[in-house]
């Protein structure tokens, strides 16, 4: 809907004279009409009017809707559409100049307004759940990683494009080692923080116990490839030591020449309840290694670090050849 406001005035009277009529019940004369009918003239006002439909429709037709609104808004509609209409003007030769167009009110029609409004709210609500998306995103992987996520990620696409690119392994390397140096510094958090500080803690406890063990082997291995013998008595005495040692070791003794005689014994009642103590401890021991070494929380990983724990695996087997070359 379109609503015009118009003024004209009359620049050529003899052209104005014999193309226009005055009003509507006066008629051209004789010498203005040359031979034309009634119908052929109109009034001024009826030709603007004329002009003004037709100019309208032109600017409409040449922009959308909403561009229509603005253009009325930044006062460009009224200036296109005088350009049409004067030009229809002058092309009749009525003699008339438009001095101004004003248009104070431009609406669409009602059902394509109640649809715009609809489109509206429609974009509205779209507009608010990709904000709703996009904060979840980001929530999820600030728990997965903490504020250094972004990071973390551009560190591990640089580290694969070098594996995918054949790149040297001195570049592969370092690249590794940033993503190492990365994800256990400060800057990040949430559930890979709490994965590499079980994974740490675990380390920890292998290297106290298991990792004790395997230093005191190799410090024994270069004794044994010397005198194995030795080595072996000394290892055997330590391990009979121990087991006679044991604070549940109950000693029975049996009268020679017995052969297959069959004996039932009966142990002691306090050797009994310290084994059963014994087994106690170790199930909990266990069960405190099982809770430190976070496997389960392992297998539940975030964001696909499945790529973490195939460079992790990959960097543990080279550092196994290493260990298997210095060996041998």
């Amino acid at each position: 809907h379109l609503q015009l406001n118009s003024s004209y005035v009359i620049e050529n009277v003899r052209d104005f004279v014999t193309s226009v009529r005055a009003d509507e019940q006066t008629r051209p004369s004789e010498s203005t009409a040359r031979g034309r009918s009634d119908d052929d003239f109109v009034t001024g006002d009826k030709l603007m009017q004329l002009a003004l439909q037709r100019a309208a429709i032109h600017a409409a037709a040449q922009v959308s809707l909403d561009e229509l609104i603005r253009e009325k808004e930044s006062q460009q509609l009224g200036a296109r559409m005088q350009t049409i209409a004067q030009a229809m003007l002058d092309d009749l030769d009525g003699g008339m100049r438009i001095t101004q167009i004003n248009t104070p009110d431009v609406s669409p029609p009602l059902s394509i307004e109640k649809l715009a409004n609809e489109f509206d709210l429609a974009a509205e609500n779209t507009k608010a759940r990709m904000e709703r998306a996009r904060k979840r995103a980001e929530d999820r992987r600030i728990d997965a990683a903490g504020d250094g996520w972004g990071d973390a990620i551009r560190l591990i696409n640089e580290y694969e494009n070098l594996i995918d690119s054949d790149g040297s392994a001195t570049d592969q390397q370092a690249a590794l080692d940033a993503v190492y140096a990365h994800l256990e510094s400060d800057a990040v958090g949430g559930e890979v923080a709490s994965i590499i500080s079980s994974a740490l803690s675990f380390q920890a406890l292998v290297d106290s116990s298991l990792g004790a063990d395997a230093q005191r082997f190799s410090s024994l291995l270069p004794i044994y490839r010397k005198h194995p013998n030795l080595v072996v008595r000394q290892r055997w005495l330590e391990t009979v030591t121990s087991i006679m040692s044991a604070s549940d070791l109950e000693t029975i003794g049996l009268p020679s020449g017995t052969g297959k005689l069959g004996v039932s014994v009966t142990g002691s009642q306090d050797i009994a309840e310290q084994r059963r103590q014994n087994r106690l401890n170790a199930k909990e021991r266990n069960a405190q290694m099982r809770a430190i070494s976070g496997m389960r929380q392992v297998d539940r990983v975030p964001w696909g670090f499945q790529r973490g724990r195939d460079f992790t695996r990959r960097r543990l087997n080279r550092e196994a050849e290493a260990h298997s070359s210095s060996d041998g």
